[in-house]
């Protein structure tokens, strides 16, 4: 009688713990950004309206963001990504409107106060060098590095300027913008309200608006006058696009 006593209260007190017990509640978030110039997505190699009557295509759009953190409203912070490639170079409407998904699983779940990342690459991983990571690391290639700055190419800004106003699409000069160092990097806090739901999902899409990036309507980038940034001191034109990338980028929240 004693053991089946014991075996019983044993039973009980498992049952007691299990009931104690509490899994973490966690979601999944996701980090979408998309490119657009004004209000047509932005698809490699369409052509859109520039400065003096000159049209524009871009070829490429690409750059890093580091340090991809929440923090909730006591300032804690819940580490997302140290460094995400984000690759907004897309051949079709449809996969320039899906955009670069990164999706984060197992988040705790809560309501967060910010979002904070860094455009570019941050100091500590840019004191590194391609060598230093796999192949299957964005960092691992030598292009996306430039020794004349000691630095990873923080974005690419690449494409084709027609500068006849002839009434026809013909673009005739190629330009490349490309930032780097640790000067140029900039750092981005969103201030809203994020809330991931015990075993649901959230989401923030980012749209890079390549328009407002090249400096219109206010400033824009002279690209005729100077396509390309190859001298390391030359910084005029890079500047001026990390400058209007807070402008450029703007946010729902799914």
């Amino acid at each position: 009688m004693r053991l089946k006593r014991f075996a019983l209260c044993t039973s009980v007190l498992a049952l007691l713990l299990l009931s104690g017990c509490k899994k973490d509640e966690e979601g999944t978030f996701h980090v979408t950004f998309t490119g657009s110039f004004g209000n047509e997505p932005l698809v490699m190699f369409d052509v859109h309206d520039y400065i003096n009557g000159q049209r524009v295509q871009f070829s490429r759009s690409e750059f890093f963001i580091s340090d991809l953190n929440l923090i909730d409203g006591s300032g804690n912070t819940y580490p997302l990504s140290d460094i995400e490639l984000i690759d907004l170079s897309f051949t079709n409407a449809a996969s320039a409107g899906t955009g670069v998904v990164l999706t984060f699983d197992k988040v705790p779940a809560g309501t967060y106060a910010d979002l904070e990342f860094g455009f570019g690459v941050a100091s500590d991983i840019n004191a590194t060098q391609p060598a230093d990571y796999p192949s299957s690391s964005p960092l691992s290639s030598t292009g996306r590095y430039w020794t004349p700055w000691t630095s990873f190419i923080f974005s690419k800004t690449e494409g084709n300027l027609d500068t006849l106003v002839d009434g026809t699409d013909d673009p005739d000069l190629g330009f490349a913008y490309h930032t780097g160092t640790d000067d140029l990097y900039q750092e981005l806090r969103i201030n809203t309200a994020i809330s991931i739901p015990d075993g649901g999902t959230a989401g923030i899409i980012f749209n890079l608006d390549h328009e407002k990036l090249m400096g219109i309507p206010d400033d824009p980038i002279d690209i005729k006058a100077n396509p390309q940034n190859h001298n390391p001191q030359d910084l005029l034109q890079v500047q001026a696009i990390i400058n209007n990338v807070i402008s450029a980028l703007t946010f729902i929240l799914e």
